[in-house]
C-alpha cells in the first residue's frame, strides 16, 4: 500500500490516525503492516505523538507518515487520546476514515477487502469480524515479564474464539430479526452492525464527520460510543469475514502463573475487594494510556 503525504482533499482513498507514545518496540511492526498490504490503494497515516521520550517520532518520519507532536501549551496542557483522534480528523484528507493504535497491525488483505465495499459497492461502514491478539503473530514483543502459561494458551485458542460477533451473538441475531420483519424482505445477517473496538472500525469521512467523532475520554468505552455514534448516519453496513485485525494484549499480560488463581477465586477476591477495599494490582501499567480522563 502507498503512503503519502497531500494537502488534497480525497486524494487518499484511506486516512489512518494513530495517537502514539514510545511506541518503538511495536511500530516497526506496525509500519512494515501497512506497507505491504496487498492493495493499490493510497493511504495517508497521520501519527500524533504524545511527546514520546524514545524514537517513536523518528521512526513514524522515516516512513513516510505525516507526523505531529502533541505539543504542551502555555497553559500546561496537552490534547487527551480522544482529542488527538479528532485533531487527526481534522488534518486528514481521505474518502475514508480509520482509527488504530500503534500496537496494531493486520492480515496482508485486510484494507483491500476493507475499503472495496465502501469505494466499490456502495457501502458506508465495513467492519472485522476475526480479531486476534498481536502476540500471537508477533511473539518477539511479549512483555519484559510474562506467564508462559497464559502465552501458550493464547497461541493455542481456536480462531473461533476470537471472532467479534459471538460475543454479543443474541442481541445481534435478535437486531437481524427486528431489521427483517420491519423492512418485510430478506438481509444478510451480516449488514447487521455491533459495536467493535475503533480499530475494528472502518468508515466513509462524511459520517465519521457526521458522527461528531471521539466524544468520551479514553478507558470510558470511548470506541464503543464512536462506533455506534457512526451507525446513526450510516444506511448500509458490512462485516468482513476474510481479514483479521491483531492488536496488542500487553496491558492485559500477567506476569507470572498466579493469574490462573486470580481466575479461580477471582469472585471471591472481587468480594473481598467490596469489603476490605482491597486493590488488587493490574496488569494495564507497563505502557500506555492509563488513566480514565485519557491522560498520563
Amino acid at each position: 500500500m502507498e503512503i503519502i503525504k497531500t494537502d488534497k482533499m480525497f486524494e487518499p482513498d484511506i486516512s489512518i490516525i494513530i495517537p502514539v507514545y514510545n511506541e518503538e518496540k511495536y511500530l516497526p511492526y506496525v509500519i512494515e503492516s501497512l506497507k505491504y498490504q496487498k492493495t493499490d490503494y493510497k493511504a495517508e497515516v497521520i501519527l500524533i505523538d504524545d511527546c514520546s521520550t524514545d524514537n517513536t517520532y523518528k521512526i513514524a518520519e522515516e516512513a513516510g507518515f505525516t507526523v505531529y507532536k502533541n505539543i504542551i501549551d502555555t497553559e500546561g496542557k496537552k490534547l487527551t487520546v480522544t482529542e488527538m483522534r479528532n485533531f487527526g480528523v481534522s488534518k486528514s484528507h481521505g474518502k475514508t476514515i480509520y482509527h488504530m493504535d500503534g500496537d496494531t497491525i493486520f492480515s496482508e488483505n485486510f484494507f483491500q477487502n476493507m475499503l472495496d465495499p465502501i469505494l466499490k459497492e456502495g457501502f458506508d461502514i465495513t467492519l472485522v469480524f476475526k480479531h486476534k491478539p498481536f502476540e500471537t503473530k508477533i511473539k518477539k514483543v511479549f512483555p519484559s515479564k510474562y506467564s508462559k502459561s497464559f502465552a501458550f494458551i493464547i497461541n493455542n485458542l481456536p480462531s473461533i474464539l476470537f471472532l467479534k460477533i459471538p460475543v454479543r451473538f443474541f442481541i445481534w441475531i435478535s437486531n437481524w430479526l427486528k431489521k427483517m420483519l420491519k423492512e418485510k424482505k430478506y438481509i444478510s445477517i451480516f449488514e447487521i452492525p455491533d459495536r467493535v473496538n475503533g480499530s475494528a472500525l472502518l468508515v466513509k469521512r462524511d459520517i465519521a464527520i457526521n458522527s461528531g467523532g471521539w466524544k468520551k475520554p479514553f478507558g470510558s468505552h470511548a470506541d464503543t460510543d464512536y462506533c455506534l455514534n457512526c451507525f446513526k448516519f450510516a444506511k448500509k453496513v458490512k462485516w468482513i469475514t476474510n481479514v483479521t485485525l491483531f492488536y496488542s494484549i500487553r496491558r492485559h499480560f500477567p506476569e507470572n502463573d498466579l493469574w490462573i488463581f486470580e481466575k479461580i477465586f477471582s469472585p471471591f477476591i472481587n468480594i473481598l475487594d467490596k469489603i476490605f477495599k482491597i486493590k488488587s494490582k493490574k496488569h494495564r501499567n507497563e505502557k500506555g494510556y492509563i488513566k480514565p480522563e485519557g491522560k498520563r
